[in-house]
């Protein structure tokens, strides 16, 4: 809720900043329903970019621990991006897919795991289940993207009780 009232906020100081320096008065608005119409769609996308954007990141070497001689490359943000195919995928904890950009200009989305005919092809808004708890996913989806998941690996760990960044090193064939 509390990012709502910022990018409320936010639209607000924009909509008075076009005021100020006179671009609302180039788009020949009439009346004060015009100059809100205006801030709405102004918080509508900032809404929108805050949910629908996709990060493009740089992998760059990083330089070896010391005494190591492993090169080590770190994932660095460069820019945002609007891809609005990708906004249509529905969240999973547990993706099937995961975005990557090729040459820091082609997006991908690559399978992590073959995917049947039929099989939902699902992304992860947050982080992946490995490297949080299920109540802390949770915690962030709903304040960033206000929703409760309720994926098979949500479903699983609360069933469970479960601590998700420990069930990749289980074995597979153990019940």
């Amino acid at each position: 809720m509390h990012l709502q009232v910022s990018y409320g906020i936010t639209s607000g100081l924009l909509l008075e900043l076009a005021t100020r320096v006179g671009y609302l008065s180039r788009l020949n608005l009439e009346t004060a329903d015009d100059v809100h119409l205006v801030g709405g769609l102004l918080h509508r996308h900032l809404m929108q970019l805050s949910v629908n954007a996709h990060a493009i990141n740089d992998y760059i070497q990083a330089m070896p621990e010391e005494g190591g001689s492993q090169l080590k490359y770190r994932d660095v943000p460069v820019s945002s991006g609007l891809y609005p195919w990708i906004s249509l995928l529905n969240h999973s904890c547990e993706p099937n897919v995961i975005p990557t950009f090729e040459c820091g200009r082609l997006f991908l989305l690559r399978a992590l795991a073959p995917i049947a005919v039929g099989e939902e092809v699902v992304n992860s808004y947050c982080v992946h289940f490995a490297r949080m708890d299920v109540e802390k996913r949770q915690e962030r989806l709903l304040d960033r993207y206000n929703f409760v998941c309720k994926c098979p690996r949500c479903e699983l760990e609360l069933k469970d009780g479960l601590n998700g960044r420990y069930i990749p090193l289980k074995c597979k064939s153990c019940p």
